[in-house]
C-alpha cells in the first residue's frame, strides 16, 4: 500500500483553494476533496509496517496551532513547471510536528526521502506544457492569505489511477 502522512485543511479552504486555479488547456487541477498538506511520503509499505506505522504515529503528541496559506508558486521539473503550489507562511508549530513524524517513522522512509528538505505545500494542480509565461500571471495574481487550525493528522493510502492519485484515510490522529 502507497502511504503518506498529511494535514487536510477544513473544506472551506480547499474551495478557496480550487478557485484559485484557472481552467487552461494542460492544467489537470487536484479535486478538490483530495487537497492536503503532505508531512511525510512514506511510499510503498507492507501490512506488518502499516501496522507499526499506526503504533508510531499514535503516539505524538502536539499542541493545536495555525498556518497561513500565503502564496502561489510552481515546482519544475527539467526546467517546465510541473506543479502548482500553494505555499505556507513559516511555522515552528508546523516543521515541529513534521520533523516529529519524520523521526518516528524514518525506518519506513527510503534515504533518498529523509535527504529532502521539507518545502510545506500544498499542491493544487499538474502542470502539462504550460509555460513559464503562463506561470507567472498565474502566481502573481492576487493571494490573500487564508488561516486555518491544525488539531490532527492522518495517514492515508494514495491509489494511482489515469485519472490522478485517490487518496483515503486510513487513520485520524488528533
Amino acid at each position: 500500500m502507497r502511504l503518506f502522512v498529511s494535514i487536510d485543511p477544513p473544506k472551506e479552504i480547499c474551495q478557496h483553494l480550487a478557485e484559485r486555479v484557472p481552467d487552461i488547456p494542460g492544467m489537470r487541477k487536484v479535486n478538490t476533496e483530495q487537497i492536503h498538506l503532505t508531512l511525510l511520503f512514506l511510499g510503498e509499505q507492507s501490512g506488518d509496517s502499516i501496522h507499526r506505522i499506526r503504533e508510531a504515529l499514535d503516539e505524538i503528541r502536539f499542541e493545536p496551532f495555525e498556518v497561513t496559506v500565503n502564496e502561489l508558486g510552481v515546482f519544475s521539473d527539467s526546467g517546465n513547471p510541473s506543479v502548482l503550489w500553494a505555499g505556507l507562511e513559516e511555522s515552528s508549530d508546523l516543521i515541529r510536528l513534521q520533523k516529529e513524524i519524520s523521526d518516528v517513522l524514518s525506518k519506513f522512509t527510503d534515504s533518498e526521502n529523509e535527504a529532502r528538505s521539507y518545502k510545506p505545500h500544498i499542491t493544487l494542480a499538474r502542470l502539462k506544457n504550460i509555460s513559464a509565461k503562463e506561470c507567472r500571471e498565474i502566481i502573481s495574481n492576487q493571494f490573500d492569505s487564508i488561516t486555518f487550525g491544525v488539531t490532527g493528522f492522518k495517514l492515508k493510502k494514495s491509489v494511482l489511477r489515469k485519472s490522478g492519485a485517490e487518496h483515503e484515510t486510513l487513520e485520524i490522529y488528533s
